[in-house]
This record gives C-alpha cells, structure tokens and sequence, in this order.
C-alpha cells in the first residue's frame, strides 16, 4: 500500500473516532437501564439529563425536575425557574437535590420522574431523558426515556422509573 492511501485511511479512521466522540457527547440521554443494589439502601442524590431534540426550549419558559416515590411523596426537586434556553441537538445534566422523605431503593417500582415546563406564550419542546439515581450502598439506577413534545396544553412529563 502507497504511504498516501495510508494516510487517507488513518485520516479517515480518526474522523469517524472523533465524529462517535461528538455524537455521543451530544446524546448523553443514552444509558444501561438498572442496575442493582441493596433494596433498604436510601437515595443519596439525583441526576436528570435532558436532550433537547428537534424544538428548543425558550428561555423564557420556566422548567421543573422532581422525583416522588409510592403516593406522590416527593423526594428530590429541582426548580430551574426561567433561567436558560435548550438549543437543539443540546444537552444537559441536573443535580435534582433530595428533600423531603427518603427514598429506598425497594421503593423504585412505584417511583416516577416529572419534567414540568410553564410557558409564557406557545413554546413547544422535543427532548429526551434519563434519570440517574444514586443510592447508600454505592449502586445506581439508570433509566432513559424517548422523545417527549411538551407544550401550553401538555405540560408535564411523567416518568415511571420502574
């Protein structure tokens, strides 16, 4: 083989290299779903990642993130106000704080995710989700979520983590 098909190739092998990198990079809503653990270990903290898909979200439009477990009880939440834009093809990880009950690991199958926008005027956003929960004995969860459309008539998103 010539040394210029070589470098052709090795130019075209780190071109691919890196566009995976990137296109996984901008799609961090991908994930191994489960995980497993101790059912008595508690909730120590939870991530929410959303990727904003083909309609952005305006900055104008006020978002809210939170966990409840059996009966509504909620047990982190997170209120981003009217803070940010969500461009397409962006994403973003949240720290969604704990509060209120805890929340065991057993206690997953009757769980959910809300994602909760309040527009002013008719924004309409594309995203996906995935929650990440992290929990006392070291294990986590991971669940992902497909595209969800919100609006002024849908509002809220919600999400069995089961």
């Amino acid at each position: 083989m010539t040394s210029n098909a070589t470098r052709w190739i090795v130019r075209f092998v780190l071109f691919a290299i890196l566009c995976r990198a990137a296109a996984s990079a901008v799609d961090g809503c991908d994930c191994e779903p489960g995980g497993s653990g101790k059912p008595k270990a508690t909730l120590v903290d939870a991530e929410v990642t959303l990727c904003t898909t083909s309609a952005d979200k305006d900055r104008d439009t006020r978002l809210e993130i939170w966990i409840d477990k059996d009966g509504g009880k909620q047990v982190a939440y997170l209120d981003l106000g009217r803070s940010e834009k969500m461009m397409d093809g962006s994403s973003k990880v949240y720290d969604v704080p704990k509060q209120g009950r805890a929340m065991r690991r057993s206690e997953l199958p009757a769980s959910q995710m809300h994602v909760r926008i309040t527009p002013l005027g008719h924004d309409s956003w594309r995203f996906k989700a995935k929650a990440v929960l992290n929990f006392t004995d070291g294990s986590s969860y991971q669940k992902c979520f497909g595209e969800t459309v919100l609006d002024r008539d849908a509002r809220t998103g919600v999400y069995p983590l089961n």
